[in-house]
């Protein structure tokens, strides 16, 4: 039995305290309005790229985004074939069917499109013999490389365990040209990674190809991936490996210009769509991709066979450096700048005048089922997409399996994934696919729209004007609500649920866009000299000194406090009219918990500041979404609508404007892992806590041991 929470409905001068400047002048201590005992590899190695100016008009933009792509269960070199650009379909058993590539049909149609520019990078997929005899030939320059008398003279006195880290590093500084088997793994902007071969689990050499600019990656479900540069990898679970999670400050602290640091990535039961990011202020703007985990032999997807697949990246595009955005807001304490536009793998599309010659194009055959893994990399807005004239049908979202929903348009939140189907079942022709903002808030937003072209392959020339998907307005939030609560996880025998039942430990989370007390009305967020800030139970969460991963396990409790309420501090209507200024308390304070807690976590919308939706995402695990509402959660009735039986299984969730979420997992992750708002502008104002699980009895349930080639933190 749940406690029972209740609003007190005198809260109104509490209410007024919290927004007394004096009593924020340092970190708040709030009494409780109710007493309430609340109960309890592969390996990729890739290089350092800073954020840099991405001009609207001058930068030039990569052609095609192309994932990172796992397959679960490798076992021979014919499940090791992934093709470039728009990917065949890979059988259960890991080898391709026999299809023409469409990649070749339409370098056979450049030109023939008129009135758009073509785009003829695409190369022709090579014949499995091709792909092993090349790859094996690299590898073997690979280690001659690594052999050089100068590198062996560098690392003849370092230490075993770091020496091939450093091999990986050395090797990944050799650009080449790309073979044609690569599969780009680089951000939207054309940020290119280097990707070098290593020992993946048991010693055997993982499958890699390495360019400067084309990249792919084979690995079985037991490798690892390893990257140089703090990347979150945004779903994976990362099992007792916190280490490697990614974001600055909170398990790691930054990387040193110049320096290395390699992140191991564990992959779990993930299967899907994923995506990997820079986890360092703003720096996912441009450094981002796509993971793709593929089914595992002997097994396949639980939805017909398509006949092709394409990644589809929306993403922000700026004029001015991000970081210069990201700064001068940081700065002043103001609201942030929006983006110019918004992009699909990496062109804002055709309504832009200065892209309407590279706008993405996605050919298509007559009659046949694609399916498109979208990915919202955008970092600050929601978004509608829809293709003109075709229905889409949702078959998966964050790395899992759903039941399919049939439907004319998505509403995806940023770090969201959806696994799409679409049939060219149209007259052939040319439509536009196409995203806008979904915007429920006064917060600025963009309020641009991207566009690519779904093209059928043929003779056919282009329609003016091209037909553009109908999408929900801007501001249409039945729309957006009728969709995002259709989602169900298959629950089948091949794909089964275990939603917790037995719950150990209630949270009730309030999030909250509010104030943070500047002192002599220093700040320019409000005219009143106030900074705009964020906050989870009214705490502001304030990134430390040394990372709480370093500090929790060194013993270092100067870092942080494991004080964070489980419970807002004052129970008032949340989602009515709130008349007066609240402020945020801020620090570092982190929710504890002990292994195997069978936690529900409510998170409850407020209408403090300026009510709007949260995509909320946690970090080292997938979690049940069981429930949502809107106005105030009433912990005694609305679990009765609980979905117990087919909840999706999700990393990142839509808190409607308003209204709650509930959520459900147990506590089986031993590490510190974030929980944060995946708007960008959120985060940075403190819509964050790192929750703490601590490690079980045993050496399988308590995290592994600190990697001895990480660097430690400046202050440890």
């Amino acid at each position: 039995m749940p406690p029972q929470w209740s609003y007190d409905e005198n809260s109104s001068e509490k209410l007024r305290s919290l927004g007394n400047k004096e009593v924020n002048k340092k970190p708040m201590i709030l009494s409780k309005n109710i007493s309430v005992d609340l109960g309890s590899t592969s390996e990729i190695a890739m290089e350092e790229n800073e954020p840099g100016n991405t001009n609207l008009l001058q930068s030039k933009m990569m052609e095609r985004q192309k994932p990172v792509v796992i397959n679960q269960n490798l076992k021979d070199d014919v499940s090791k074939v992934v093709e470039t650009g728009l990917a065949h379909q890979i059988e259960g058993n890991g080898s391709p069917t026999d299809l023409r590539s469409v990649n070749e049909v339409q370098d056979s149609q450049a030109g023939d499109m008129e009135g758009i520019e073509t785009q003829t990078d695409c190369v022709k997929s090579p014949s499995l013999k091709e792909v092993v005899s090349t790859r094996s030939k690299k590898v073997r320059k690979w280690k001659q490389n690594a052999r050089s008398s100068a590198f062996q003279k560098t690392i003849s006195k370092v230490p075993s365990p770091i020496r091939q880290k450093m091999i990986l590093s050395h090797l990944a500084k050799s650009p080449r040209k790309g073979s044609p088997s690569s599969i780009h793994a680089s951000p939207t902007y054309g940020r290119a990674f280097n990707l070098s071969p290593c020992k993946g689990d048991g010693g055997k050499e993982a499958d890699i190809e390495k360019s400067t600019k084309m990249k792919v990656v084979f690995a079985s479900q037991e490798e690892n991936l390893a990257v140089k540069k703090q990347k979150g990898m945004h779903g994976v679970k990362m099992p007792r490996n916190p280490w490697s999670d990614g974001p600055e400050y909170v398990t790691q602290c930054p990387i040193p210009a110049g320096t290395n640091f390699t992140q191991e990535i564990n992959f779990s039961t993930e299967e899907g769509t994923l995506w990997w990011h820079a986890h360092s202020d703003w720096s996912r703007a441009t450094v981002h991709g796509a993971i793709i985990i593929y089914p595992a032999h002997g097994t396949t997807y639980p939805y017909p066979k398509p006949y092709g697949e394409q990644t589809i990246v929306l993403a922000s595009w700026y004029k001015a450096d991000v970081m210069e955005v990201y700064e001068e807001a940081v700065a002043s304490g103001a609201e942030f700048n929006t983006s110019d536009a918004f992009t699909i793998n990496g062109q804002p599309g055709a309504l832009f005048d200065c892209s309407t010659g590279t706008t993405f194009r996605l050919p298509v055959k007559k009659g046949e089922t694609y399916l498109l893994r979208i990915i919202n990399a955008i970092l600050n807005e929601e978004m509608f997409f829809g293709i003109a004239q075709h229905n889409l049908t949702v078959v998966g979202t964050d790395g899992f399996y759903t039941k399919p929903i049939n439907t004319e348009y998505i509403m995806i939140t940023p770090g969201q994934t959806m696994d799409v189907l679409v049939t060219a079942n149209q007259p052939a022709s040319y439509y536009y696919m196409a995203a806008s903002p979904f915007s429920d808030s006064e917060a600025a937003f963009d309020n641009a729209t991207t566009t690519a072209i779904l093209q059928y392959i043929g003779n056919q020339s282009a329609p003016s004007p091209i037909p553009l998907p109908t999408l929900p307005g801007t501001n249409d939030t039945t729309a957006a609500s009728n969709f995002t609560t259709k989602f169900r996880s298959l629950a089948s025998s091949d794909h089964p649920i275990s939603v917790p039942k037995n719950i150990t430990k209630h949270i009730l989370m309030t999030v909250s866009v509010n104030l943070i007390f500047c002192p002599n009305d220093s700040c320019s967020g409000t005219p009143d000299g106030d900074r705009l800030g964020a906050s989870l139970n009214n705490q502001s969460f304030v990134f430390p000194s040394t990372d709480i991963l370093e500090a929790y396990t060194r013993n270092n409790f100067s870092e942080f406090t494991t004080d964070f309420p489980l419970e807002p501090p004052i129970y008032f209507n949340f989602t009515g009219d709130v008349n007066v200024t609240v402020y945020t308390g801020q620090g570092t304070k982190v929710i504890e918990l002990e292994y195997g807690e069978v936690v529900e976590l409510v998170y409850q919308g407020t209408n403090v500041g300026n009510a709007q939706n949260h995509p909320m995402h946690l970090h080292g695990f997938s979690f049940y979404l069981v429930g949502t509402g809107l106005g105030n959660f009433n912990n005694q009735t609305d679990p009765d609508n609980y979905n117990l039986i087919d909840p999706p299984e999700v990393n990142t969730i839509q808190l409607p404007k308003k209204g709650w979420a509930a959520i459900r997992f147990v506590a089986d992750n031993p590490g510190v892992w974030f929980l944060h708002c995946h708007f960008e502008r959120h985060t940075t104002w403190g819509m964050a806590v790192a929750i703490i699980v601590k490690n079980g009895g045993t050496t399988s349930t308590s995290m592994r041991p600190r990697p001895a080639y990480m660097p430690p933190c400046p202050n440890s």
